[in-house]
């Protein structure tokens, strides 16, 4: 039986969940689908402190990319990378809530 999806491949059968699309329309997928988010069930004030100390939260890679962010607040000391990767650092976590707050957090490095 041809797969549901491409109509090229063969169905994978299983016998629990019955005909599954090809397995490399099932790689395609879990390629592409990132992970849900789902609501997150905290106190005030523990949401309050993570924004006042949003710099020390912040790690030095996402998905691969070291972050600028993590080498302007801590330098680059510590990470065992090529100075290559380090001048091509990009803002990796421009996407989370109120990034452009950043500044005001307390946390960070402590001279």
């Amino acid at each position: 039986m041809k797969c549901t999806r491409c109509q090229k491949n063969q169905a994978v059968r299983d016998n629990e969940l019955g005909l599954l699309p090809c397995s490399s329309c099932q790689t395609k997928e879990s390629l592409n689908t990132k992970p849900r988010r789902y609501p997150e069930f905290t106190t005030g004030s523990i949401k309050d402190q993570r924004r006042e100390y949003r710099k020390d939260i912040i790690q030095p890679f996402r998905d691969g990319v070291i972050s600028k962010e993590y080498i302007e607040e801590y330098g680059s000391q510590g990470l065992s990378v090529p100075k290559k990767m380090i001048d091509n650092a990009k803002y990796a976590w421009k996407d989370t809530k109120g990034w452009w707050n950043r500044n005001k957090s307390k946390g960070g490095k402590h001279i």
